[in-house]
């Protein structure tokens, strides 16, 4: 399906498998203005091998009620590539419940995976630029999320939450904090892993300027790896969650830069055992703390 210029007022839900929805001229010049739908969801993808590629979407709702989702999948081998996707700068985590461009949702009956989400750039979100979500039996698993430009965002550009062996590469990071929320005690981060059914998960991504760069919150054999963490007020965080039972342990932080952050690599006490190996940690005020 090849889909002209122009702007389409609509929210769409893809259920047919095997569609390639693609955009003639790419993302600038084929909007989909989703016009603040009463619905969480504006573009819904219940399919398998769907490609959605080159669209700018727009107009998530402001009701803050209710958590808004510019783009969600469930099911296989899905890409969503080339988009341009724009929160509503207005939506306040801190007050209102929670918003993401990209939510990748495995459920009980519905296994999200393989799916890859590439090459899209998302700005002006509260909570996540992208979200896997692991909820019913834990159902997202391998999926890929690669060279996106997520930016001017509050809170967490990209967050697994309890989702196994997805592979987080080379997305660029920038200008990720909480506007006027700096004393509310959540702060901004990069890269946030929960869970031990996180496992298997595999970080490729430098990380810079943010209040805190990656977090493992109560993961367990996690990987981060030929990462560049630098100017972060906390580098690497790894800590037992306050509302997951599981213990962060035997996760590894391995042949990466870790330079000129406050605290390089923070372990919080209570967690297991962690490795730190072959990394350069220089410059910054504290290079391993625990």
């Amino acid at each position: 399906i090849l889909v002209d210029d122009g702007t389409y007022n609509e929210t769409l839900t893809i259920n047919k498998n095997d569609l390639n929805i693609t955009s003639v001229n790419g993302a600038s010049s084929t909007i989909i203005d989703l016009g603040q739908p009463s619905e969480t969801t504006g573009i819904w993808i219940l399919a398998n091998n769907t490609i959605f590629d080159g669209f700018t979407v727009m107009n998530i709702s402001t009701t803050s009620s209710h958590a808004q989702y510019a783009v969600r999948v469930r099911g296989l081998n899905n890409i969503i590539r080339n988009n341009i996707i724009i929160g509503q700068s207005s939506r306040d985590w801190w007050t209102d419940e929670e918003d993401s461009a990209i939510n990748l949702d495995g459920t009980d009956t519905t296994e999200t995976a393989n799916n890859i989400v590439e090459n899209n750039e998302i700005y002006d979100f509260s909570a996540m630029g992208i979200q896997i979500v692991g909820s019913g039996n834990y159902n997202a698993h391998d999926n890929i999320i690669r060279n996106n430009n997520i930016h001017d965002l509050q809170y967490y550009a990209i967050a697994n939450d309890r989702s196994a062996n997805q592979t987080i590469q080379n997305n660029t990071l920038t200008n990720i904090g909480p506007s006027g929320h700096v004393n509310d005690g959540v702060p901004a981060i990069g890269i946030i892993v929960w869970g031990s059914y996180s496992a298997g998960t595999r970080i490729v991504n430098d990380v810079g300027g943010i209040e805190t760069g990656i977090v493992l919150s109560s993961a367990q054999r996690v990987r981060i790896e030929n990462s560049r963490v630098n100017n972060n007020t906390i580098g690497i965080k790894i800590a037992n969650s306050s509302w997951i039972a599981d213990r962060a342990e035997d996760n590894e932080i391995l042949e990466s830069i870790i330079t000129d952050n406050d605290y390089g690599i923070l372990i919080n006490r209570g967690v297991g055992n962690n490795g730190i190996n072959y990394n350069l940690i220089s410059g910054n005020n504290f290079g391993l703390n625990s």
